[in-house]
């Protein structure tokens, strides 16, 4: 919903859409669920569709996707749901794609850590790529590190999401 309220403000600013773009922030999603996908790739095939409907994201905790146990299932009157709404499943925004997968080849290892084994990459920043190019990204804090820390926020990091950052360039 949000990305197509995005892209409708966009066509009103101009017919075109060629107003280059950066969509940031904590996105609560990591690179391997389904709505990384859709955003990645504009769309959704049919094992992430069978994802969704096999897991139930809100009570969702593993930092890598497992088949999950029996009563972390959606229900059977939400997977109806899915099933009728699945053909929505576009990303409207057709040439966003990741800052850092784009500099660096992958995102970074860890954007946020709630203590304990919850290391999560939850946080993102996308660009058009038709009229933006990331010229670099921020180092982000190695994994390692973040996991000689109890959570965050703490006495080193004062978020509890580490800082993303990029440059651009226009492309034209």
């Amino acid at each position: 919903m949000i990305l197509h309220e995005f892209k409708e403000s966009l066509k009103s600013a101009d017919q075109n859409l060629d107003i280059p773009h950066i969509f940031c922030g904590d996105f609560n999603i990591e690179p391997q669920f389904p709505a990384y996908k859709l955003l990645s790739s504009g769309r959704l095939d049919k094992d992430d569709l069978e994802k969704l409907e096999t897991t139930d994201y809100i009570k969702y905790y593993e930092s890598i996707w497992i088949p999950p146990p029996e009563t972390n299932k959606i229900s059977e009157k939400e997977k109806a749901i899915l099933c009728h709404l699945n053909k929505y499943f576009v990303n409207p925004l057709k040439t966003v794609k990741s800052s850092y997968k784009t500099v660096l080849g992958r995102e970074p290892e860890v954007t946020n850590h709630e203590g304990g084994k919850n290391y999560w990459i939850l946080d993102y920043l996308w660009y058009s790529s038709d009229s933006l190019c990331p010229t670099c990204v921020l180092d982000v804090v190695p994994l390692s590190l973040v996991k000689s820390v109890v959570g965050l926020p703490n006495e080193f990091f004062p978020s509890d999401h580490l800082s993303l950052k990029a440059s651009y360039h226009f492309v034209n």
